[in-house]
């Protein structure tokens, strides 16, 4: 089993995790987006669909890069990197990315606060990489107390929160069409996973 492979109930079975709908980011303020991203955006979404993962790419990146960007590179992105947590248990397995305020681009380090599924709309796969990143945490000394994910096809955007052992999954799902939410959600959880390391909050 590797995280493609886990549903629900072998979350709820394996690690106890509980999965449901929660209304989670309503109240956000929106973040407009710079020229830049919307040009950027603009001209991915002209070529076409060749193929899902590069469309997807197409889109994906330039709305990392700028919300690196909105933070001065405060963070790691990982594109495409393995989040190798525990073998036995089926926790390994590549994710599209991932965020960490460990800096160090060559490998993954935590603590990871934000992993993104964007080859397609498979939550169970999103939920079991966010198990995957608390226990990295968890067992690298560096405990978070709430870990955000996100399940997207490039237009589509499924966000969820991982906290208690509950796994929320946010009932609205949001299109890139409405962009400005989708990074006021994103600027959100950078600042609210910050906040919970105050020596990052202290130079933020």
């Amino acid at each position: 089993m590797a995280y493609t492979d886990f549903t629900a109930k072998d979350l709820r079975l394996q690690f106890g995790v509980e999965m449901h709908g929660k209304s989670l980011f309503e109240q956000v303020e929106p973040v407009f987006p710079s020229e830049w991203l919307i040009t950027t955006l603009k001209m991915g979404r002209k070529f076409g669909l060749d193929t899902p993962k590069s469309y997807q790419e197409r889109l994906t990146s330039p709305i990392m890069m700028e919300l690196s960007t909105l933070n001065n590179h405060d963070f790691a992105i990982h594109s495409g990197a393995n989040l190798d947590t525990d073998e036995g248990l089926g926790l390994y397995g590549e994710c599209d990315f991932l965020f960490s305020f460990n800096k160090i681009l060559d490998f993954v380090l935590p603590p990871v606060f934000y992993v993104m599924e964007a080859k397609t709309m498979n939550v169970e796969e999103t939920a079991a990489q966010l198990v995957g990143a608390k226990i990295m945490n968890d067992t690298q000394n560096k405990p978070m107390n709430t870990i955000y994910g996100c399940a997207t096809t490039g237009e589509e955007w499924r966000f969820m929160q991982y906290s208690d052992n509950q796994i929320s999954v946010d009932k609205t799902c949001y299109s890139i069409k409405h962009l400005p939410k989708i990074l006021g959600i994103l600027q959100h959880i950078v600042e609210e996973s910050r906040k919970q390391f105050p020596e990052l909050a202290a130079v933020a």
